[in-house]
């Protein structure tokens, strides 16, 4: 029995020796271009619409833990997203939970790639619409950082994979569904509080 606890001891003070824990606030600007924008009524042509770029932001707390090369990111940030088509325009906030395994290629920069888990607290579309299955989805995130010191920059690209979609009705009575996963270009500053 000691000699395990001696052991778990040794691990854990290895793992403390070429472990680093880091924490700290991050924001920035989203450039978010959502799915299409799609008519159920088959007799109508050409009713699809792809949204304009359009800038959101987002702001939050990220916690890292560093190994040798390699380190373990978990963010949390709130975040504004805005679509907008030629007939209408949809708002959302999101709680969006990125978690990115990153790769030090030099001491000041490295690239990162993960799972983003989001969830909409909140949507508005200028016309009656109802959401359709979970509001909740999952993304994936590939990106590079920056450090300079305390601060870094990240730029990200990010894309939704699984579907989540709104139904609306027009004033014109067309029923249509927006896909509101879509693919966003992120960039970011975080700033250490460690």
């Amino acid at each position: 029995m000691r000699k395990i606890l001696l052991n778990s001891l040794f691990l854990l003070l290895s793992l403390n020796a070429f472990s680093q824990i880091d924490f700290g606030i991050v924001g920035g600007a989203n450039f978010q271009a959502s799915g299409d924008l799609r008519s159920s009524v088959e007799d109508i042509a050409d009713f699809k619409e792809t949204a304009k770029q359009k800038t959101g932001y987002f702001v939050g707390l990220y916690g890292q833990v560093n190994f040798l090369l390699f380190y373990l990111r978990p963010e949390v940030h709130l975040t504004k997203l805005r679509s907008d088509f030629e007939t209408i325009s949809f708002n959302s906030t999101n709680l969006e939970v990125p978690v990115s395994v990153g790769y030090k290629l030099l001491p000041a920069i490295s690239v990162f790639l993960g799972p983003s888990f989001q969830y909409r607290l909140e949507e508005q579309l200028n016309i009656d619409i109802e959401t359709i299955g979970d509001q909740s989805t999952i993304g994936a995130h590939i990106g590079t950082r920056v450090n300079l010191g305390n601060f870094a920059v990240d730029l990200r690209y990010e894309r939704g994979l699984k579907k989540s979609e709104v139904a609306f009705l027009s004033e014109k009575g067309v029923e249509g569904t927006f896909d509101t996963r879509g693919q966003k270009w992120m960039v970011g500053i975080s700033y250490s509080l460690d």
